[in-house]
């Protein structure tokens, strides 16, 4: 900032200085600001809790809205996705309700043929020959309680993986990548052949399969999961997701309502990220879980936006890959995340 003042005798040379010293003055603001932001108090707590997380992987992004600041730990490291990709399918449908391609109270028939593997509500309730629901309730199965038949369906209404891809590279968001539907990927991870699109899934003989399945098979097939660059997602990536949401730049107003609406809704992971935060705080957030295999988990994550009592919204994702331990030492982990970034962000 240049102030423009020049004492008298000295002319431009005192204009110089004046800006010098303006400009001085912003710098240190800057770092008082940064002193009192949340990245320090971050840097120096993370990672204990990323310690416990050992041999697994923590992964963490942070975006305060209030101050523009971000912070992440493996940000740029790509974890498995999970279901959190069921979010992103439900903004590419809504994306089509928008463009006047689809309606959310209109009919979608599931057939058997769209029945798909391990948790599903849907699957669990359907009847010959076909169940039909609204798009609008395959949306709030899919994100709020996490439907792996809504989720491989919305998938499929939204174009496939490539349409998702797409509508990432549109928005700018870098580091996501979507692959497979849920009826590919779960086999895969049990080391088994993935179904086909047309495939008639025998669900309870499938969950038999995978019990049966050799130690050494299994070993195998988490490792290869674990290392395998398809449907992952950065922190960074998905805080990208996220503040891409927020600001309206996937969907319309009404749209985006409805999908954080939705979010709001959801009843997976209760003792996450939102065990972490404190009364009157509301999440709208979306979690992945993948099976434990020979006492490890490939995936146990939450991102979401979290708004405090006092209106400060703060976007925040965090995976957690490899990890050993019980359930609900794996979740705490989550949790006191959480309770870290608010403590930081006060």
């Amino acid at each position: 900032m240049r102030l423009g003042l020049e004492r008298p005798g000295l002319g431009k040379l005192a204009t110089v200085e004046t800006t010098a010293m303006s400009a001085f003055v912003g710098y240190v603001a800057v770092l008082v600001a940064a002193a009192h932001g949340m990245s320090p108090v971050l840097a120096e707590k993370m990672p204990a809790i990323a310690k416990r997380a050992a041999p697994g992987r923590l992964g963490v992004a942070v975006y305060d809205f209030g101050t523009g600041e971000r912070w992440s730990l493996r940000g740029d490291e790509p974890f498995p996705l999970q279901s959190v990709f069921k979010v992103m399918a439900g903004a590419r449908v809504l994306q089509e309700v928008d463009a006047g391609a689809r309606r959310l109270e209109e009919p979608v028939e599931i057939t058997a043929r769209e029945l798909s593997v391990f948790w599903s509500p849907i699957t669990d309730a359907w009847q010959p020959p076909s169940q039909t629901y609204p798009l609008r309730r395959l949306v709030e199965l899919a994100v709020s309680v996490s439907d792996n038949t809504a989720g491989d369906h919305l998938l499929r209404l939204g174009g496939g993986p490539q349409a998702m891809n797409a509508m990432f590279a549109k928005a700018g968001i870098k580091g996501i990548r979507v692959d497979r539907y849920e009826r590919e990927l779960q086999p895969e991870c049990a080391g088994m052949p993935p179904f086909g699109p047309e495939a008639i899934i025998d669900v309870p003989k499938f969950a038999r399969d995978v019990e049966a399945q050799p130690p050494s098979v299994k070993k195998r097939a988490l490792e290869a999961y674990l290392a395998d660059p398809r449907d992952t997602a950065t922190p960074n990536g998905a805080v990208d997701f996220l503040l891409a949401l927020a600001n309206g730049k996937l969907l319309g107003a009404e749209s985006t309502e409805q999908l954080l609406a939705i979010m709001t809704a959801t009843s997976t992971g209760q003792r996450r990220l939102k065990a972490g935060l404190p009364p009157a705080s509301v999440l709208a957030h979306k979690t992945g879980t993948g099976n434990t295999v020979l006492g490890t988990s490939p995936a146990v994550n939450d991102i979401g936006i979290i708004t405090l009592a006092d209106g400060r919204r703060i976007a925040i994702a965090v995976f957690l890959s490899g990890a050993r331990g019980d359930e609900a030492s794996r979740e705490r982990i989550l949790a006191d995340v959480a309770r870290l970034v608010v403590q930081a962000t006060r």
